[in-house]
């Protein structure tokens, strides 16, 4: 199995590929990859993760588009990203994309309001979303209320999203994605 560290820095995972933009001495592959195309090879991955990386990219859908060109057909895309609004994400100006519940319904391979709204509808990628959850935090002096919310808002997300984020904001959100389509 061929595992991808997309944007890795200085969280090195065994048996992965460490892709950053910054050379350093654990880095596989150095690359902006805000740049493209990548220089990776079409289908070379089983899995890719990422942490805090694509809040930053400025094309959102050529990253995604990237992404399935480098992942293999039921290949794994893991994902942790700053939850829209939080003090993570509002925190940072090098921030460029907010990330919700929502944000990859647009790539799925059922979504029958993706041609009225999405700006995306006509890629050919598409994934089936093996999981996805709102997490309120890793702090580890807030962690333990996030042991008693987190089930809450992953019970009904939608309804979290639109009436009470505002005032009970989560840090990240997870998505586990497999790619079905190019």
């Amino acid at each position: 199995m061929k595992k991808l560290n997309l944007g890795c820095g200085i969280q090195i995972f065994d048996g992965f590929i460490n892709l950053d933009l910054v050379k350093m001495d654990h880095i596989d592959i150095v690359h902006d990859i805000r740049k493209f195309p990548w220089p990776i090879k079409n289908n070379e991955f089983d899995l890719i993760y990422s942490r805090w990386v694509l809040e930053h990219v400025s094309d959102f859908t050529q990253t995604i588009e990237e992404i399935g060109r480098i992942l293999k057909i039921n290949g794994i895309l893991e994902l942790l990203l700053p939850y829209q609004m939080s003090w993570k994400w509002v925190g940072d100006p090098s921030h460029k994309i907010i990330f919700s519940h929502r944000s990859f319904n647009n790539y799925l391979l059922e979504n029958p309001f993706a041609k009225a709204y999405a700006t995306n509808y006509d890629s050919k990628i598409r994934f089936e979303i093996v999981e996805r959850k709102i997490i309120f935090s890793r702090n580890k002096y807030l962690k333990w209320l996030g042991y008693i919310i987190d089930p809450i808002i992953n019970l009904c997300p939608i309804i979290y999203e639109r009436f009470f984020f505002f005032y009970l904001p989560a840090e990240e959100i997870y998505f586990k994605l497999k790619l079905i389509k190019k």
